[in-house]
Protein backbone atom coordinates (compact mmCIF):
# COMPACT_ATOMS: atom_id res chain seq x y z
CA UNK A 1 0.00 0.00 0.00
CA UNK A 2 1.35 3.36 -0.99
CA UNK A 3 1.90 5.73 1.62
CA UNK A 4 0.36 9.40 0.90
CA UNK A 5 2.31 12.56 2.70
CA UNK A 6 0.08 14.39 4.95
CA UNK A 7 -0.43 17.08 2.73
CA UNK A 8 -1.77 15.10 -0.16
CA UNK A 9 -4.98 15.15 2.36
CA UNK A 10 -5.21 19.20 1.93
CA UNK A 11 -6.85 20.72 -1.83
CA UNK A 12 -3.85 23.19 -3.45
CA UNK A 13 -4.37 26.28 -0.83
CA UNK A 14 -4.66 24.46 1.89
CA UNK A 15 -0.77 22.39 1.63
CA UNK A 16 1.17 25.53 2.07
CA UNK A 17 0.85 28.28 4.22
CA UNK A 18 0.84 31.32 2.51
CA UNK A 19 -0.22 34.49 4.67
CA UNK A 20 -1.89 36.58 1.96
CA UNK A 21 -4.11 33.53 1.46
CA UNK A 22 -5.50 34.28 5.25
CA UNK A 23 -6.81 37.85 5.68
CA UNK A 24 -9.07 38.71 8.74
CA UNK A 25 -12.88 38.17 8.32
CA UNK A 26 -15.19 40.53 9.63
CA UNK A 27 -16.66 39.38 12.96
CA UNK A 28 -14.30 36.45 13.65
CA UNK A 29 -13.16 35.18 16.90
CA UNK A 30 -9.50 33.80 17.05
CA UNK A 31 -9.82 32.94 20.41
CA UNK A 32 -6.68 33.88 21.16
CA UNK A 33 -6.98 37.53 22.40
CA UNK A 34 -8.69 38.76 25.83
CA UNK A 35 -11.35 41.02 24.12
CA UNK A 36 -14.07 39.88 25.64
CA UNK A 37 -16.62 43.15 26.11
CA UNK A 38 -19.37 40.94 27.92
CA UNK A 39 -17.02 38.97 30.20
CA UNK A 40 -15.18 35.38 30.13
CA UNK A 41 -18.67 33.88 29.99
CA UNK A 42 -20.12 35.10 27.06
CA UNK A 43 -18.84 34.50 23.68
CA UNK A 44 -15.67 36.99 22.00
CA UNK A 45 -17.06 40.46 21.38
CA UNK A 46 -14.72 43.00 20.00
CA UNK A 47 -15.64 46.35 21.07
CA UNK A 48 -13.34 48.81 18.65
CA UNK A 49 -12.46 47.21 15.01
CA UNK A 50 -11.64 43.86 13.96
CA UNK A 51 -10.12 40.46 16.39
CA UNK A 52 -6.35 40.99 17.71
CA UNK A 53 -6.97 45.00 17.12
CA UNK A 54 -6.27 45.77 20.66
CA UNK A 55 -3.27 43.80 20.77
CA UNK A 56 -2.29 45.78 17.43
CA UNK A 57 -2.41 48.93 19.20
CA UNK A 58 -0.27 48.02 22.16
CA UNK A 59 2.30 46.99 19.95
CA UNK A 60 5.42 49.53 19.53
CA UNK A 61 6.84 48.17 16.89
CA UNK A 62 5.70 47.45 13.44
CA UNK A 63 7.34 44.13 13.22
CA UNK A 64 5.51 42.94 16.45
CA UNK A 65 2.55 44.05 14.71
CA UNK A 66 3.53 42.04 11.36
CA UNK A 67 4.40 38.92 13.48
CA UNK A 68 0.76 38.95 15.44
CA UNK A 69 -1.15 39.25 11.83
CA UNK A 70 1.40 36.30 10.85
CA UNK A 71 0.46 34.66 13.52
CA UNK A 72 -3.55 35.22 12.70
CA UNK A 73 -3.22 34.46 9.83
CA UNK A 74 -1.51 31.09 10.53
CA UNK A 75 -4.78 30.27 13.31
CA UNK A 76 -7.19 30.95 10.68
CA UNK A 77 -4.81 28.32 7.97
CA UNK A 78 -4.36 25.94 10.43
CA UNK A 79 -8.52 26.29 11.48
CA UNK A 80 -9.20 25.87 8.05
CA UNK A 81 -7.54 22.22 7.66
CA UNK A 82 -8.60 21.14 10.73
CA UNK A 83 -12.14 22.20 9.10
CA UNK A 84 -11.36 20.61 5.89
CA UNK A 85 -10.29 16.99 7.91
CA UNK A 86 -13.21 17.09 9.99
CA UNK A 87 -12.58 15.56 13.80
CA UNK A 88 -13.79 12.23 12.30
CA UNK A 89 -10.45 11.50 10.25
CA UNK A 90 -7.37 10.11 11.57
CA UNK A 91 -5.12 12.83 11.24
CA UNK A 92 -7.33 15.20 12.80
CA UNK A 93 -5.43 14.97 16.00
CA UNK A 94 -1.82 15.50 14.16
CA UNK A 95 -2.93 18.30 12.82
CA UNK A 96 -4.29 19.79 15.91
CA UNK A 97 -1.54 19.49 17.52
CA UNK A 98 0.32 20.93 14.93
CA UNK A 99 -1.41 24.08 15.57
CA UNK A 100 -1.07 24.53 19.12
CA UNK A 101 2.78 25.36 18.03
CA UNK A 102 1.01 28.61 15.88
CA UNK A 103 -0.60 30.15 19.22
Amino acid sequence: MARHRAQDLFPAPLREFVEAEWPPVEGECLGIYACRGEGYGAPCVSLDGPCGHRCYAMLADPWQVAQARRRDALVRYRAARLAWLGEDHPAWLDEFCRSLGDV
